[in-house]
Order: C-alpha cells, then sequence, then structure tokens
C-alpha cells in the first residue's frame, strides 16, 4: 500500500503577485525543513548508525541502550543513545533512580541548540548526542541550585553564571566539552552514567582545549580560561589532583597575567564569584596559595563574597557527599581519544 500523502500548509503574507519569486523561495525554503526535521530519507544517519549497532551486537535503536559498554575513549557514543546508563542497572532501573532524585530531563531545552534541529540558526559547537543535553540539564538544573546556599549563591547569580555559561559553550569547543566533563562527576558516583563517558569526554576536553591553546585567537578567550578553570576543579575533585595543581591551576594563573590581571578579563560578577568558590576549594585542600590572592582588592571592590577554607570544602562535601566514590582516571588511558 502507497504511504499516505501529507501536506504542509505554509502562511505567508504578500499584498499581490503570489507567485512571485519571493513566494516560491517560501515554499521552498519551507519544504526543505519539513524534509530535514519529519520526513524520512534513506540512508539516514539514524539507520546507518542503527545497521552499525547491530552488526556489533548493541542495543536496538528502538529503546534506550541499557549500558554503554562500548564507549571507550576511542569511540564516541551513539548520537541517538539517550544516557550512557551504568553496567549495573536496567534501564528502567537507573532512570527511575535518576528522576527520583534529580527530577526528569531535561526542563531547560537545551535540544533547541541540537544541530539545527529545533532550530537551524542554533547549533553546538560539536557533533550532538542526546545525553549530552541530560548532563548539561543535570549540572545546571540540578547541581548549582542544590549548592547554591553552600556557595553563597543566590538566584540573580545562578541565572547570570548560567547565562554567560551557555552562552559561551555553543561558540567554543574546548569549554562545551570541559563543562559536560566537569558534570560527569556525581552522575557517575551514583553509578547513572559510565566512568568510559566520562573518560571520553576528558580526552575530548584535553583535545579541544590543545586545539584553542594552539590558536592564537582563541588562546586567552575568557571561554578558554573558563575551560581550563573547570578542567581543574573537576580534576581536582574527582581525578588526578597533582594534575590540576602542577598543570591547570597555574595555567589559568599564566592566562589571566597575559591578559593584564583579572580585571582585564572582565568576567561578569557571577563566573568571578564561581571562580573564586573553586580556586578556595583547590587551594584549601590542597594546601597550595590561592591564585587570586593578588587581585583580592579588585574582588572586594566588585563585591565577591570571600570565602573561608572551611566554607570552600564544605559545599563540596554537601552537594558530592560521594565524591571517594568516583574510581578516577590514573589507571585508565585516554591517548586513544586523542588520535
Amino acid at each position: 500500500m502507497a504511504a499516505p500523502s501529507r501536506f504542509v500548509f505554509i502562511h505567508h503574507d504578500e499584498t499581490e503577485h503570489s507567485q512571485t519569486k519571493s513566494s516560491r523561495s517560501v515554499v521552498r525554503s519551507a519544504a526543505a525543513v519539513y524534509s530535514h526535521r519529519v520526513a524520512p530519507r534513506r540512508g539516514s544517519r539514524i539507520a546507518k548508525a542503527a545497521r552499525r549497532g547491530q552488526n556489533h551486537g548493541m542495543a536496538s535503536f528502538d529503546s534506550i541502550p541499557t549500558a554503554l559498554a562500548a564507549c571507550t575513549p576511542a569511540r564516541s557514543p551513539s548520537s541517538d543513545e539517550e544516557l550512557p546508563l551504568s553496567s549495573s542497572e536496567s534501564t528502567e532501573t537507573s532512570l527511575a533512580h535518576r528522576d527520583a532524585h534529580y527530577g526528569p530531563q531535561p526542563t531547560l531545552y537545551y535540544t533547541l541548540l541540537d544541530k539545527g534541529r529545533s532550530d537551524p540558526f542554533y547549533t553546538y559547537p560539536v557533533e550532538h548526542h542526546k545525553w549530552f543535553d541530560w548532563l548539561f540539564e543535570f549540572w545546571y538544573g540540578y547541581v548549582l541550585p542544590l549548592g547554591k546556599p553552600h556557595i553563597r549563591a543566590n538566584d540573580e547569580i545562578l541565572a547570570e553564571y548560567t547565562h554567560w555559561s551557555r552562552r559561551q559553550e555553543i561558540s567554543e569547543p574546548c569549554l562545551f566539552y570541559t563543562s559536560l566533563f566537569l558534570a560527569t562527576g556525581i552522575p557517575v558516583t551514583r553509578g547513572l552514567i559510565t566512568i568510559e563517558a566520562a573518560l571520553w569526554l576528558r580526552g575530548m576536553a584535553v583535545k579541544t582545549l590543545q586545539e584553542a591553546l594552539n590558536d592564537p585567537d582563541r588562546a586567552l578567550t575568557n571561554a578558554t580560561i573558563s575551560a581550563v578553570t573547570r578542567v581543574a576543579l573537576h580534576e581536582h575533585i574527582y581525578g588526578n589532583r597533582q594534575l590540576s595543581q602542577d598543570v591547570h591551576r597555574p595555567a589559568q594563573k599564566r592566562m589571566i597575567a597575559m591578559r593584564g590581571g583579572l580585571e582585564a578579563v572582565g568576567m561578569p560578577d557571577s563566573v568571578l564569584h564561581m571562580m573564586a568558590w573553586s580556586d578556595a576549594i583547590m587551594a584549601a585542600e590542597s594546601s597550595t596559595p590561592s591564585n587570586f590572592t593578588e587581585y583580592s582588592d579588585y574582588l572586594a571592590r566588585r563585591g565577591i563574597y570571600r570565602f573561608a577554607p572551611a566554607e570552600a570544602i564544605n559545599a563540596t562535601a554537601i552537594v558530592s557527599p560521594q565524591r571517594h566514590k568516583h574510581p578516577g582516571y590514573d589507571k585508565m588511558t585516554i591517548s586513544a581519544a586523542l588520535n
């Protein structure tokens, strides 16, 4: 039986000459958008991915996979997988456990930025994977609000910080990946996603950071400085603390100095607030000097809260009480992801 015909109705106001070049252009454009978003196409990326999955014994694309066992650093998770779930839980159990603790996914509608699938004028700077949306929602929609009273942030600070971060993330790949990498900490400790997924994001964060640092136009931007800051924080809490202290934190300090100091960098107050907190916890837990000591007067003039060491440590202990359950990355390799 032939497939039923589908009609697409287009509303287009024009005073006269309905068959003008402008009208035809509008019709063709609408048809192209419909075909791209809705109409089935032969040899689509989803179909090809499904065939690859069947050839390798992976779960069907008709349902969310129960595990991401094949997600090694050398291969990214499939863009059609909802979430790289822990292999120790079934799909239903994992999703129910996640939603019971962290709310349904996602409510901030980051999928509107999905490679033009929802709006061709907005796009992620990298290939999109559906589980990226959940991680962003988890970080900005759950973790930050949960830690709000402990990091001395109010709704206005979090809203400005989220807005600034999201704008920067969709324009700079290294910040995009480092933000996702930062967000994996708690989900890994709770068994909500696999360590392999976090490891893959770690490799992509390192790779894109190297690319940004080798590009004179991107090396010292606010987005790249923020990316280095987030990598340093994640490695300090969940990964290689020595790497954070010996490489990432000194790099952050040098980058700010090369821009002429924190005042010349011109970060929004909300971003300075979050950077001050992350610097405080890294300095306190490693017994090292703060990167922002020389900018204390400037931060005070801007009204940025000065965290006591115990305050900074307490915030992480409350928001991520199971941080010790994170397996870390020291015994795992990311070399394949950087090839």
